[in-house]
């Protein structure tokens, strides 16, 4: 008896101590911001303007964007106007603290301020996040002086901010050049003096690819929940593989046809059925413990839904022009490479029992309830149930 205990014990506190490591990364607060993107124009008069492109009544009310709600909206104009005040002071202490602009290597001072998507200055910078539902969107705006004879800039944010898409527009709004920083990453020198040449083949593949594998590992950890609910009821691989490919070639499908405008859905509607599609098969696993027929089907179904959340992903990064088919595969290569990972490390950690008379009872029914509370929870947060 003794013997049978301890060695289910033993994956499970290795569970345990999994999950710990992942919730805080997919239970971000309003004040961490996954992505964001940036806009810097240097008109002639020697002024620079750089936009942030970060849903700033989202920040006021203590939301994320994506779960940002019409009623939430009606709640902002029923704050006081000190509270909303108070938060956009926080907000642009948080910019002048976690942003630097370098022109010619020395630090500028600038400007913070937050006008509204009604301006038509900015509906053009804005709408790639059209997605977020916020009808008031207002941003973060950086504006000064550039200082004379400069012909280098630099940009640079916390890692508060996330990964950075830096885009460079003329005085017209149009697109010049792209760049994808990591967390906390400078940007490459900006040449004032000439405009800069467009990403490369090969880089936008490395960037995008990377954007991709860190979008599940470790920013989707509801894509890794529902990868690990595939997982706990497969104990063969060539099953296992099946699920995943389903999965895979589903939220392809969707991915490119959300991308190019074929299928639009609201993120109020997919993200609740993303929370509830983990859910789903985590209590099928409780259910039965063998793999039906029927289940790479609803794999199948439910990778149409998270395809559609991937493409609010993309839709934030503006894909670079004329290298968008090559950001999207190297984006979904990358989200592949997350998931192969996930169950990779599921292997690693629970592999070893997975033929275990115990491994059910002891390690797939507990992790499964646990998946699916947390699937179910999410469902109701994100309709704003709760």
């Amino acid at each position: 008896m003794g013997r049978d205990h301890r060695p289910a014990f033993r994956p499970l506190l290795i569970l345990s101590l999994l999950a710990g490591l992942l919730l805080p990364c997919g239970a971000a607060s309003a004040h961490d911001v996954a992505l964001t993107r940036v806009r810097a124009c240097f008109d002639p008069p020697g002024r620079f303007q750089i936009d942030l492109i970060y849903d700033v009544d989202a920040f006021v009310l203590g939301l994320r964007p994506e779960h940002l709600t019409a009623e939430d909206l009606e709640s902002l104009k029923a704050m006081s106007p000190e509270d909303v005040n108070e938060r956009l002071d926080e907000l642009r202490s948080l910019a002048l603290h976690r942003v630097r602009l370098r022109f010619d290597n020395q630090k500028t001072a600038f400007d913070v301020s937050f006008p509204t998507i009604d301006s038509p200055e900015t509906v053009a910078a804005t709408q790639p996040d059209a997605a977020h539902g916020s009808r008031s969107n207002r941003i973060i705006r950086l504006s000064g002086e550039v200082p004379e004879g400069a012909t280098q800039f630099v940009f640079w944010a916390s890692r508060s901010f996330g990964n950075v898409i830096l885009e460079f527009v003329d005085a017209a709004g149009v697109f010049m050049a792209q760049q994808l920083l990591e967390k906390g990453a400078r940007s490459e020198p900006y040449d004032l003096r000439r405009p800069a040449q467009p990403a490369g083949f090969f880089g936008v593949v490395r960037d995008y690819v990377v954007l991709g594998f860190e979008h599940i590992i470790p920013e989707g950890l509801d894509h890794i929940l529902f990868v690990l609910g595939l997982f706990l009821l497969s104990t063969k691989m060539g099953p296992l593989l099946w699920q995943v490919s389903a999965f895979t070639l589903a939220h392809t499908v969707t991915l490119a046809c959300a991308t190019y405008g074929v299928i639009q859905m609201a993120p109020s509607i997919v993200e609740p059925l993303i929370a509830l599609s983990i859910a789903y098969v985590a209590i099928e696993n409780v259910c039965t413990s063998k793999l039906h027929a029927w289940r790479p089907i609803v794999v199948f179904a439910f990778g149409l839904l998270h395809g559609l959340g991937f493409s609010g992903v993309l839709q934030e990064l503006g894909l670079p022009p004329g290298r968008v088919a090559t950001a999207l595969v190297s984006f979904n290569v990358g989200v592949e490479i997350g998931q192969l990972a996930v169950i990779a490390l599921g292997f690693l950690v629970v592999g070893w029992f997975r033929h275990r008379p115990w491994y059910r009872r002891r390690i797939v029914i507990p992790t499964s309830l646990a998946i699916a509370a947390v699937g179910l929870y999410w469902s109701l947060e994100r309709t704003g149930l709760v």
